[in-house]
């Protein structure tokens, strides 16, 4: 009987301690002590998400046995601070996976639909039209992805038109100049990535074709301007439609 009565008071004091006050001296320095081992725990996994519940399992084992609310705060604590670390994995996770579909999809359109700058807007419409609809971090990283993707793509074929542009703006510059001295002696609908490409490339080829007159035979002009106006209309073909990397 009493063995008995002194289980039952041991219970129930145990019982009584399992919860210390927050202000309880011994409560603050088991949550220290936790703070402390966790982060160092945490930082030796280098914060990698898949180590997340290895770490939480093994600070969690050397926590204190005694005195009760040592270990009570130290026990809390660590089940606070991976509570928050794992909300921080899930949302980077989430966010990555949004990623990582935006660029399997891209690719995947690019392959099917073809890589070259007049197929660009139907590759972005396709892939567009694949997102997700749930969870909201994964539509939004997915979205975002596909928007950074189609941007780059576009400055790329902006670029190859540019210099196309300016490639043709000197071959007709060096025409005009050649042929003009001779002659002393005896003269679309396809898309807004096409479009955008055919602008910058017009107005490339006319820059070069201006400035290199300017530089190498201005003086030719006089008495050419018609075969100077004529050979200007060339920078309205563009290759966008054509050969190049359209």
């Amino acid at each position: 009987m009493r063995t008995f009565f002194l289980l039952i008071c041991a219970l129930a004091i145990a019982s009584c301690s399992a919860h210390c006050s927050r202000n309880n001296r011994n409560y603050k320095a088991g949550q220290n002590q936790a703070q402390v081992q966790f982060r160092a725990a945490w930082r030796y996994a280098n914060y990698d998400c898949d180590k997340l519940d290895k770490t939480y399992r093994q600070v969690l084992r050397a926590s204190p046995s005694r005195p009760m609310c040592l270990k009570e705060g130290f026990d809390d604590k660590v089940q606070q601070l991976y509570k928050k670390e794992d909300k921080k994995c899930n949302k980077i996770t989430c966010e990555d996976k949004g990623v990582k579909r935006a660029d399997d999809m891209w690719m995947l359109n690019r392959k099917t639909i073809g890589k070259k700058c007049s197929q660009l807007d139907k590759v972005f419409e396709k892939t567009n039209a694949a997102a997700p609809t749930k969870p909201k971090c994964e539509v939004t990283a997915y979205n975002n992805r596909v928007e950074e993707l189609y941007t780059r793509e576009m400055d790329k074929c902006v670029d190859v038109c540019v210099g196309n542009g300016e490639d043709t703006g000197e071959r007709i510059g060096r025409q005009f100049c050649s042929i003009a001295q001779l002659s002393l002696y005896a003269v679309n609908a396809d898309g807004i990535t096409v479009e955008i490409c055919d602008a910058q490339e017009k107005q490339a080829c006319l820059d070069e074709y201006e400035n290199y007159v300017e530089d190498k035979c201005s003086s030719l002009l006089k008495g050419n301007q018609q075969f100077y106006n004529d050979l200007k209309a060339t920078c309205d073909i563009t290759f966008t439609s054509g050969t190049g990397p359209f």
